[in-house]
């Protein structure tokens, strides 16, 4: 068999196959014997259906047939003897006629992995957010769990205040004229949720138990009911009962509620989540922005069908987490089509940036070591509470146990460009301040 190989790109190559007529021969000659096997025609028995007669009948098939057989044979051997590191299927621009009396040539394209040298990953000038914890956030979250078990109960004041809960009657008219889906019996609303117009709650704050008020207002241009759009609207309101919420006191049966032995276990139980959780929110967006550096410092190309590897994963997150939520792409009002419009940028930069990890750890001869992954499934089984024995079990499966050696492979290889550069840690508010302003560029 004769390869060459041209290059189109630096990710992209054509092949030129030529298999010996001998092979082809021989392909033909199984095919037809395979064809008189199971071939039904009247006048002939099952196996004894003459070879002319055969090819009068299969022999368009038969060529179809060996054809694919052979390109699929002889590509597949093509680039493993090249050492082609192609990604995807080919694309076959070019073929020859099956004939047994001369060799089978055809013309394939395939999209393969850059070879890359990188050059510019030592001596990075990179920042990262200091862990700065806020302790007062851990009384924040209480108190957001506190709300969460909170009754309403009547105030004593007498007029309404934001964040009230309050219990209205009221008619909404248009030039005089009441409107459909305008006006409402026994309605609850709570003050400052923006649940109406702008200025409909505004226009409660202040009235007290039983009165009657009139508010002048007009519905936004961008409203929603062109019909309503821009128009001036008159609500009269009655106001028939004030509320507030009144969370519980914090005690240790009502931590247990909340899954921990007391009030002081409960504290410290959210401490480390939220901790945890700010220190992975850190680290992965320092992660993020020396992938982003090493893009950015070193330029590739990579074949579209590795992006679209990625966009598929990225979606299948995407609409999992939306599931977990009890949410669906079709509530946000996205298409596949759409996520792929608007991601594909940042999935071309994930796999370039992958791509040239591993040519940095391959220069620098980095691999992960089975301790590594040792070290990373405990550290899996701790940070989700689940048993050793199950995440063990879990990455058996050997596309999971290439996903976990492809994640600690990065990480060292990661954790070296870190180590062979600068790092100027910044507070949480010149983080934020960065982060606002690469967003508005």
């Amino acid at each position: 068999m004769n390869v060459t190989v041209e290059d189109l790109s630096s990710i992209k190559k054509k092949l030129t196959i030529e298999v010996p007529s001998a092979q082809v021969a021989e392909a033909i000659e199984a095919a037809f014997v395979k064809a008189g096997r199971s071939a039904r025609l009247k006048g002939f028995r099952p196996g004894k259906v003459p070879r002319a007669v055969l090819e009068q009948h299969f022999g368009a098939k038969v060529e179809v047939d060996v054809a694919e057989e052979l390109i699929k044979d002889s590509y597949f051997k093509a680039i493993m003897d090249k050492q082609l590191p192609a990604v995807g299927q080919p694309k076959i621009v070019d073929m020859g006629e099956v004939s047994k009396e001369a060799p089978f040539r055809f013309e394939a394209e395939v999209e393969v992995k850059p070879e890359i040298t990188v050059e510019h990953y030592r001596g990075l000038e990179l920042e990262r957010e200091r862990d700065e914890f806020d302790a007062s956030r851990v009384e924040q979250q209480i108190e957001q769990m506190l709300q969460s078990r909170a009754v309403l109960e009547p105030v004593e004041r007498d007029a309404a205040q934001t964040g009230d809960f309050v219990v209205i009657d009221f008619v909404g008219r248009i030039d005089g004229e009441a409107f459909d889906n305008g006006s409402a019996t026994d309605y609850g609303l709570e003050l400052g949720s923006n649940t109406f117009i702008p200025g409909f709650e505004d226009g409660i704050v202040g009235m007290a138990k039983g009165e009657t008020r009139t508010i002048d207002l007009k519905f936004p241009e961008s409203y929603g009911a062109e019909d309503l759009a821009g128009k001036d609207v008159s609500f009269e309101v009655v106001l028939k009962e004030i509320k507030h919420k009144v969370p519980p006191e914090l005690t240790d049966e009502l931590a247990k509620e909340f899954g921990s032995d007391s009030v002081e276990a409960l504290r410290e139980r959210i401490h480390g989540l939220m901790e945890g959780e700010e220190q992975s929110r850190i680290r992965h967006e320092f992660e993020d922005a020396v992938r982003a550096k090493l893009v950015e410092l070193n330029p590739i190309e990579v074949p579209e069908v590795m992006v679209e590897g990625q966009l598929e994963a990225m979606f299948g997150n995407f609409t999992n987490n939306l599931r977990q939520q009890g949410m669906s792409v079709e509530m946000l009002g996205m298409t596949r089509e759409r996520f792929d419009e608007v991601y594909h940028e940042a999935a071309a930069s994930r796999v370039k940036s992958s791509l040239i990890l591993e040519a940095i750890g391959r220069q620098e001869e980095i691999k992960a070591e089975e301790a590594d992954l040792e070290a990373k499934m405990k550290q899996l089984a701790e940070r989700t509470g689940t048993d050793e024995t199950v995440v063990r079990n879990h990455f058996l499966n050997p596309d999971a146990r290439r996903s976990l050696y492809i994640e600690v492979f990065e990480e060292k290889v990661l954790d070296f460009v870190v180590e062979a550069g600068t790092v100027r840690e910044l507070s949480a508010e010149e983080a934020k301040a960065k982060k606002e302003a690469a967003a508005q560029n």
